[in-house]
């Protein structure tokens, strides 16, 4: 059985290695992206089962980002 897939998005790559390790620690397939751009080639390339998302990005925000996620993806 395959892993669920976490997307992390945090523009801090402390904060998105700690979750990261965290979650892959714990059986979860984990994807990084410091950027809405990013994110959305994450979400491109293999839809995860959550997003973990900081919401205070530079540029894009986060809640414009979930605002995104949720319009477009179940």
């Amino acid at each position: 059985m395959a892993a669920t897939r976490i997307l992390v998005v945090d523009d801090d790559p402390a904060i998105r290695q700690m979750l990261a390790g965290y979650l892959a620690e714990h059986g979860y397939e984990v994807a990084q992206a410091a950027s809405g751009k990013e994110m959305r080639g994450e979400l491109e390339r293999a839809l995860p089962a959550a997003v973990l998302l900081d919401i205070g990005l530079p540029g894009e925000d986060g809640l414009t980002l979930a605002r995104f996620v949720r319009e477009r993806y179940d």
